[in-house]
């Protein structure tokens, strides 16, 4: 398809378009972008894990844990195995290209999983971010870039586009800032009809850093988490201490998974005042408050923002009452 084909007529059912969930008759395609560590240091790189199982595409590669954890996820939950490609360490135009040449018809639902860090270098000197930029390989773009790729994409209209964005902030990891002082297969009639393709896209985005919960008081402390990628790493700080480091996922990938595991009856977008209450009930089990005081726990820790133009409900699974839904 032209990037230029901007007004070209998708033709799809009419039972479809007047369905109040989306119809999946394909696979759903989920891509992630990830960036190992921040542009120019591997500090704060990304915790990893090996992935052992067969199924995935990602196996025998050490992957960022919160990809390892999604990845289980989304193969668990489709019915019909979603097509999985990930990028890692990938400069803006070669996202760019990939964006560019997605087969759309070849998929009924896309999921696009950034997993890198927030641009800082534009903060002012309140702290202020005038946009929020995530990290490629080579530069850092405004998140709607990444979504403006496959805005124009009439393909890919009445189509649900999910963007989720871990992007971590790491100005919250430096202590010296917050510490503080003290029924398919019917016979159907198909219409041609316009569909704004700026429309069906939903995003989530978290900057609360994936290392935040390093941050909690008694680290050596292990505290449960829902990841089967995490784990716990012994690191010698002299010959008779060991630190312990918890591998835990990223809050907002924590949360989206387990909500959407036990909430399998509501849709997505219903779901995201649930994720963000989770994401919440974690932050506060970090007990950060006594260390780095209230107003970093409430002013800091900012929960995702959530940004929709769905047009129906979104399901990970086929409804008893719609066998065509997701």
């Amino acid at each position: 398809m032209s990037e230029n084909a901007i007004w070209d007529v998708r033709t799809i059912p009419g039972n479809d378009f007047k369905s109040e969930t989306y119809i999946m008759r394909k696979p759903v395609l989920v891509t992630f972008i990830a960036q190992d560590h921040p542009i120019g240091t591997t500090n704060n790189s990304k915790l990893k894990s090996m992935v052992v199982d067969k199924n995935s595409k990602l196996v025998n590669r050490e992957v960022d844990i919160d990809m390892k954890l999604l990845d289980e996820f989304f193969r668990k939950q489709f019915t019909i195995p979603p097509q999985v490609e990930f990028l890692v360490n990938h400069k803006h135009e070669e996202i760019h290209d990939y964006m560019k040449a997605i087969k759309a018809d070849n998929y009924d639902g896309f999921f696009f999983v950034f997993l890198s860090y927030l641009s800082l270098k534009e903060r002012n000197k309140k702290g202020e971010l005038p946009c929020l930029k995530v990290e490629c390989y080579d530069y850092a773009v405004p998140i709607e870039d990444f979504m403006g790729m496959v805005k124009k994409r009439s393909d890919m209209a009445l189509k649900p586009k999910v963007f989720l964005f871990q992007a971590d902030d790491l100005d919250l990891m430096q202590p010296n800032i917050i510490k503080k002082a003290t029924g398919f297969g019917e016979k159907v009639e198909l219409k041609q009809m316009k569909i704004p393709t700026d429309a069906d896209q939903l995003m989530m985005m978290s900057t609360l850093p994936q290392r935040l919960p390093t941050l909690r008081p008694e680290t050596n402390v292990a505290i449960p988490t829902a990841s089967e990628g995490g784990g716990v790493v012994g690191q010698p700080s002299d010959e008779s201490e060991k630190v312990t480091v918890r591998k835990e996922n990223s809050l907002l990938i924590k949360a989206f998974v387990d909500v959407l595991e036990t909430n399998r009856d509501v849709d997505v977008l219903s779901c995201t005042p649930l994720i963000n209450g989770k994401i919440e009930q974690l932050i506060d089990v970090l007990g950060l408050a006594g260390e780095y005081g209230t107003d970093f726990v409430e002013k800091k820790l900012v929960l995702p923002v959530v940004y929709s133009t769905l047009t129906k409900d979104l399901h990970f699974y086929h409804k008893r009452d719609n066998p065509f839904g997701l």
